[in-house]
């Protein structure tokens, strides 16, 4: 399995609470392999699976959750021949200061790319600080 995001960033999930997002995707995977293979997961990752996780009448696209009870959510889908089980994890909603940090420090960081980015908007912003009415 390959990590098809690079960094992961924590994003508001409640009002000064965060949760990270981790996504992942394989290699093109037989239904049942991709079933089999998110309830190894799940279980893994100590998550209860949801009701309803089902394959269409084709077997081309699965859709597999768990963790909603744990706070915590575990998503498998697949759709296409072709594609691989795209996976996305989210952890708990969390306020604890490392991870309030962490998301400031990204927040500013991203500020600062799109400044580098665009540095005319920057100068036009530092002349001009009254917002728009």
């Amino acid at each position: 399995m390959e990590c098809y995001r690079e960094e992961m960033a924590p994003r508001e999930c409640a009002v000064g609470a965060y949760q990270y997002r981790v996504g992942f995707v394989t290699d093109h995977l037989e239904e049942e392999e991709i079933l089999e293979r998110s309830e190894e997961f799940a279980e893994d990752l100590a998550l209860t699976p949801a009701e309803g996780n089902s394959v269409d009448a084709e077997g081309t696209n699965v859709i597999w959750s768990a963790g909603q009870e744990e706070g915590r959510q575990f998503v498998a889908t697949a759709t296409g021949a072709e594609e691989g089980m795209r996976i996305l994890y989210h952890t708990r909603c969390s306020d604890h200061p490392t991870v309030q940090e962490d998301f400031e420090e990204r927040r500013e960081q991203q500020r600062e790319e799109r400044r580098e980015q665009y540095p005319s908007l920057s100068a036009k912003a530092k002349t001009n600080p009254e917002p728009f009415t």
